[in-house]
């Protein structure tokens, strides 16, 4: 085992899956040992939302992003610190406007990632857009980005897109092809 530093707490960080705490919901990462615990992470960026601190957010998510892969932030920080932010809305321990600044913070930081990722220029093209009246755009984002970082020809389209538009263009798509 190697030494390490401890945290601001006097304890050692996490070296290894074995030393991670049993928890119900804590959600373990798959691909890379977690040297930085996702759950403290989490309870982090959810005090930063409470305090509309986006320079501190973005400080925790680019460290973040410079360990882990984008699909394993994904899934094991923003999923679970959004839902935990959505319960905490819920039981009015967080106000709309810190529920909207955090909801936002994501957003951004997953259009900017999807943005920064090249796709490749021909090929079939996978449209990812929300159905009509959902506002709610975080997954679907996600799945762009994803599918992008896999290498498919995305096009993204956001929150609420009406169904006759969204068929229009993939005819006309299937036509180009």
């Amino acid at each position: 085992s190697t030494p390490s530093l401890p945290l601001s707490n006097g304890r050692p960080p996490f070296q290894a899956l074995e030393e991670w705490p049993a928890s119900g919901n804590d959600l373990r990462p798959q691909s890379y040992p977690a040297t930085h615990n996702m759950h403290m992470t989490r309870e982090r960026l959810i005090e930063t939302f409470r305090t509309l601190d986006e320079p501190m957010a973005h400080m925790i998510m680019s460290t973040m992003l410079s360990i882990y892969p984008v699909e394993q932030i994904c899934i094991e920080l923003i999923t679970p610190t959004m839902c935990e932010v959505g319960r905490l809305w819920t039981e009015k321990h967080l106000t709309v406007p810190e529920e909207h600044f955090a909801s936002n913070f994501f957003r951004a930081l997953l259009i900017n990632l999807f943005h920064i990722t090249p796709g490749p220029l021909s090929g079939p093209y996978a449209f990812v857009c929300c159905a009509p009246g959902e506002a709610h755009e975080l997954g679907a984002l996600m799945l762009a980005l994803f599918l992008r970082r896999r290498g498919i020809r995305v096009a993204y389209m956001g929150q609420s897109i009406e169904t006759a538009g969204l068929l229009w263009n993939i005819r006309r798509r299937i036509v180009q092809s």
